[in-house]
């Protein structure tokens, strides 16, 4: 699968499915920002990692919460 493809597939899936399918491609992954929040981060340019920003969402009747990728770049 190509760089864009991967990143588009990513976008709605949870941060745990996410991470398996980076790894299966041989990727690294990190989270650099959650609900809004930035994380401090390296400025280095990788291009084996995805960066994934994240968004906690409610799911399930007893308010679980689980964090969704609403993002994902090269770097």
């Amino acid at each position: 699968m190509d760089e864009q493809e991967l990143l588009s597939k990513l976008i709605g899936m949870t941060e745990t499915q996410g991470q398996d399918l980076i790894k299966s491609e041989g990727y690294v992954s990190r989270v650099t920002n959650i609900d809004g929040k930035p994380y401090m981060i390296t400025h280095d340019l990788r291009f084996d990692r995805i960066n994934l920003k994240l968004e906690t969402k409610l799911t399930g009747e007893h308010g679980l919460r689980e964090a969704v990728i609403i993002k994902a770049d090269i770097g």
